[in-house]
């Protein structure tokens, strides 16, 4: 028992510091979007993905590795996609989010699993012919449902795709981080 009371210790301050530290991430990649919202010209669109997949890296030194071709392992991976795409990733005006409802009550999305799908169109852009435009409307989706603590931060419960208001209108320092990482990662593809 009192292992159980010293951990539960230590996971307050991780909680204290992730918060704030993607609030930062959010913070400094909403002032470098907002930048170029303001009546100057939009700088020119990339022509090419930096990491399209699939990107093989190499690793140095022993590593596990599945038993199968990396020709069956990008196939299984592209079709695990599409299939998931299928299923979860849905349209809302010119918006999109990941649909959770089977799984949560009163919930079409929540802010971790928002964070997952911009992960995901990072990841899959080059196979993903739309990963920007689905990209993008996430992001959409994201400024729409601000929290009540901190508009920088994502609701972490939606109930409805045009409201943004929930039954929980508090944040999620998990969703707010993986959304953060994703706008790290598109920035860098």
């Amino acid at each position: 028992m009192k292992l159980l009371k010293r951990k539960k210790r230590k996971v307050a301050p991780v909680r204290a510091f992730l918060g704030p530290l993607a609030l930062l991430a959010l913070s400094l990649s909403c002032e470098q979007v907002d930048d170029h919202s303001g009546g100057g010209p939009d700088p020119e669109p990339e022509t090419e993905l930096a990491h399209p997949f699939p990107d093989h890296t190499s690793y140095v030194g022993q590593h596990i590795r599945p038993a199968y071709s990396q020709t069956d392992l990008d196939r299984h991976t592209t079709e695990f996609y599409d299939n998931w795409k299928g299923a979860y990733l849905k349209a809302c005006g010119d918006m999109y989010y990941i649909d959770v409802s089977r799984d949560i009550a009163d919930a079409i999305t929540v802010s971790e699993a928002h964070g997952y799908g911009m992960m995901l169109m990072c990841y899959m852009a080059g196979h993903e012919a739309d990963a920007k435009t689905y990209f993008d409307g996430m992001y959409a989706f994201y400024k729409a449902h601000p929290s009540n603590g901190n508009d920088r931060l994502m609701d972490w419960k939606q109930t409805s795709c045009s409201e943004s208001g929930s039954s929980d209108d508090t944040s999620a320092s998990d969703g707010d981080i993986d959304i953060a990482f994703a706008l790290l990662l598109a920035d860098k593809q």
